[in-house]
């Protein structure tokens, strides 16, 4: 029982419980501030010793049934919390201030587990809720202020943790399949002891990038980075240590305002994962190319300063060749400006990914029919490469002698 007394110039706080239907009452205010009144207090439906409280000036979690109050306002200002609701389909907590509106703290499962997690000898990974695929509508920015929105939250599956600290430096966070199958391994920034939070976009991992570019470097570009969506169904979380692992078993669910079978859902990531592959084998390919050329350059200026003019001048001749088919066939070249050259293999690529990506829609036939010409187009670009390798590179490694060799495969170029 939460009593304001403060209309009398009672400006102390007052709580209170009863264990035997009012008869006796139990203050639970000392570790409150003793300047701060309070409005509300809620028992936690899933964990009874955790309580919630809302004061003139802040919000106040106790983890002992009221013993001690510890302040989990956050970024919330201090203003009257009137109301505290726990929305328990979405397991939220929601406070209704005083003329700063509502607030939500998405999933209190870390404060209900809290004590299990603190008392437990190795890290912790959260039950995770069900994830949803969302689909979103982005709206004009010439609204300007006519309109006020509060972030939403974050997109995807979000997975809580907790780390003691001492000892937890190599804790990764994989995200696999109902099957066992790695779909995504997480990167954890900033992980500290304590609750930590991540998200899993729901993207399966990305194609391979060029060598020397960022996972995801040059995308989807209709459909976001990274890869293929997941499809609705069964997923694991993998919180691993160095000597433990916990993993918590977790549903996606596609948009329940959007219909879409799962025969559906299955052909757009079948398409997706085709294409995957085929980014992965054009970046590769271009990764070895741009390699290639960088060798042939800097042989061509050796064998130059060496003397070997007539070696030179074919090392030379070989890269430009090496720059053609790339040109031709794999991507664009320099200044590589979009739509005012023509779209090489790897753009083609890209641009289907992100077109059956860009939604929760099947493919289109026309766009299955596009995607078996690409395999096409994509083996024809591979072997007119392979073909310059087994060809002119090889004939000029067989006739440098002492020379170093140029490599055919992708290296760093120092």
């Amino acid at each position: 029982m939460a009593v304001d007394n403060h209309r009398l110039d009672d400006f102390t706080p007052h709580v209170y419980v009863s264990r035997d239907y009012g008869q006796s009452w139990e203050d639970l205010s000392g570790s409150l501030p003793q300047d701060d009144y309070v409005k509300v207090v809620r028992e936690d439906p899933r964990n009874p010793e955790l309580l919630y409280l809302g004061m003139e000036r802040g919000l106040f979690a106790s983890w002992d049934a009221g013993r001690t109050w510890v302040d989990i306002r956050n970024n919330i200002p201090p203003v009257s919390v009137r109301d505290i609701k726990i929305q328990q389909e979405y397991n939220d907590l929601v406070i209704g201030t005083h003329g700063r509106g509502a607030y939500i703290l998405d999933d209190l499962t870390p404060l209900q587990e809290l004590d299990r997690a603190v008392s437990a000898p190795t890290g912790t990974l959260f039950p995770v809720r069900v994830a949803t695929r969302w689909q979103f509508n982005g709206r004009d920015g010439s609204l300007g202020q006519r309109t006020y929105a509060a972030p939403n939250p974050p997109r995807g599956a979000v997975l809580r943790y907790y780390l003691h600290g001492e000892g937890d430096a190599g804790v990764s966070l994989e995200i696999r399949d109902a099957l066992g199958q790695p779909v995504r391994t997480l990167t954890l920034r900033d992980a500290h002891a304590g609750v930590n939070q991540t998200e899993w976009d729901l993207r399966y991992q990305g194609a391979t990038p060029v060598p020397g570019q960022p996972q995801g470097g040059g995308g989807f570009r209709f459909g976001g980075g990274g890869g293929p969506m997941a499809m609705p169904g069964t997923y694991i979380a993998v919180l691993q240590g160095e000597d433990w692992e916990f993993e918590q078993t977790f549903e996606v669910r596609g948009d329940p305002r959007v219909t879409m079978s799962l025969a559906d859902y299955q052909a757009q990531f079948d398409a997706l994962m085709k294409l995957r592959e085929m980014g992965s084998e054009m970046n590769t390919t271009i990764g070895t190319s741009a390699s290639v050329g960088e060798q042939l350059a800097e042989l061509a200026d050796v064998l130059l300063a060496n003397g070997e003019r007539a070696l030179a001048q074919e090392a030379s001749d070989v890269k430009l060749a090496v720059d053609s088919v790339e040109a031709e066939y794999l991507r664009r070249p320099p200044p590589r400006m979009g739509y005012r050259q023509r779209p090489r293999v790897s753009e083609e690529i890209r641009s289907l990914t992100g077109r059956i990506g860009s939604g929760d829609v099947p493919p289109t036939v026309a766009q299955l029919e596009r995607l078996d010409q690409l395999e096409g187009e994509l083996r024809e670009a591979v072997d007119a490469f392979q073909l310059l390798i087994d060809t002119r590179v090889r004939e000029l490694n067989d006739k440098l002698g002492d020379y170093p060799r140029v490599m055919t495969g992708p290296r760093v170029i120092s």
